[in-house]
């Protein structure tokens, strides 16, 4: 937040990002319960800083807005090529699709009942790029700016990732991924309201099923502190049935989400940090 200058000493200036078009509260509520001099006032106060208008705040997707705000489109996709399917992370989750490595990943979009028919449709993956000990990225979350928009289509549309489309989603890596997808109105002159994201999970799977994934990330920064000539003498591990199967310095490994995958098949890390 920054701290008021000038004239107006009430003024707190600063940013937000917000992943949705609805929130619970305005962000300048001192604004709406202040004039310029900081004396209080009620709220709708033609003297206020910021006068609003009536919004609704309690939207629920698949549910009609209040009468007179901004109706968002809905937005459904599915994978349509997927190898097969795993269950899910507890007994009520839905299946997991998967596709085997080198695969194409493929979905298929379409528009719900309400807001919008004719909709862009914009797909950001959560890929994993790089390997163990680099600089890597895992898509930290989905403000990573790599997306595909569509043009506008009151049709459903397909979208492809993987060797044979684009290079935003590297298929040759297995492991536990997803795609956010969101709809925004695409008419023309609309306000481009916009749906709230859809995140769906799909496994990219190893030739074999005795592979350990994951995605790690420690707090020292590299690009901040600089990294040394010698090892920090600090690290990160993992331990199957009390034997340490992977150790890292956290000086290694790059400042984003890095993917590491183990082989499980009778490898674990000596004192010395090797794998007999």
């Amino acid at each position: 937040m920054q701290s008021p200058v000038g004239v107006f000493d009430c003024n707190f200036g600063g940013y937000a990002r917000l992943s949705d078009n609805y929130i619970e509260e305005t962000t300048w509520e001192y604004e709406r319960t202040h004039d310029v001099n900081g004396n209080l006032v009620s709220v709708g106060d033609p003297d206020a800083m910021i006068v609003n208008e009536p919004n609704s705040f309690s939207y629920n997707p698949g549910v009609t807005v209040a009468s007179g705000s901004p109706q968002p489109p809905e937005v459904h996709f599915e994978y349509t090529a997927a190898a097969g399917y795993v269950s899910g992370l507890t007994l009520t989750a839905p299946a997991i699709p998967y596709i085997n490595l080198g695969d194409d990943i493929e979905i298929a979009c379409s528009h719900g009942s309400l807001g919008s028919q004719n909709v862009s449709y914009v797909v950001r993956p959560h890929p994993s790029n790089g390997s163990a000990s680099t600089v890597t990225e895992s898509s930290d979350n989905h403000y990573d700016d790599t997306q595909v928009v569509t043009s506008p289509s009151s049709s459903p549309v397909n979208v492809t990732f993987g060797p044979s489309s684009t290079n935003l989603f590297d298929t040759d890596k297995p492991g536990l991924y997803g795609l956010d997808v969101m709809a925004v109105d695409g008419s023309t002159n609309s306000s481009y309201t916009a749906s709230s994201w859809i995140h769906k999970p799909i496994i990219v799977a190893p030739t074999d099923n005795h592979q350990l994934i994951f995605n790690i990330k420690d707090s020292y920064f590299a690009v901040l502190y600089g990294k040394p000539f010698d090892l920090m003498n600090v690290c990160k591990q993992v331990e199957l049935n009390g034997h340490v199967i992977w150790r890292e310095d956290i000086s290694e490994g790059g400042d984003g989400w890095e993917q590491v995958q183990i082989d499980l098949m009778g490898q674990y890390v000596d004192e010395n940090n090797t794998s007999p």
